[in-house]
């Protein structure tokens, strides 16, 4: 099933903070499934460094957010973790789950949803 985007979402008394032991495998995860970052390995340490420096100050991490097939997202005002594709793919369900296995691997509450974007529900409408 193709999707537009597939949602980690964590409970009310989550803490970015949760995610310091296993936020770097996560992203490693993230760039090995989405085949993001495999020419550019000193500008992906840079991002997990950046993400790590917030996630260590319990502040919501910037994610991955560059052109590309997929973009790893927290939105605002959520404790969420978004991955978005511009298409609906078939991979954005895939990466999606394999992160959640991982986390659920780490023990880190959480439910995995998708296509739950404002923007999906109005190109839905469209066709």
């Amino acid at each position: 099933m193709k999707n537009w985007s597939g949602h980690i979402i964590f409970p009310e008394n989550f803490e970015w903070k949760q995610l310091e032991k296993s936020f770097r495998g996560m992203m490693e995860l993230f760039f090995r499934e989405s085949g993001e970052m495999e020419d550019e390995p000193d500008h992906k340490e840079v991002i997990m460094l950046l993400n790590m420096q917030d996630i260590k100050n319990n502040r919501k991490p910037e994610g991955y957010n560059r052109e590309g097939k997929l973009r790893l997202i927290f939105p605002l005002q959520r404790k969420e973790i978004t991955i978005v594709s511009p298409l609906p793919e078939n991979y954005v369900r895939d990466v999606s789950e394999a992160l959640s296995k991982y986390l659920t691997s780490k023990k880190i509450r959480h439910t995995l949803d998708f296509d739950q974007m404002k923007f999906t529900e109005f190109r839905k409408k469209r066709k």
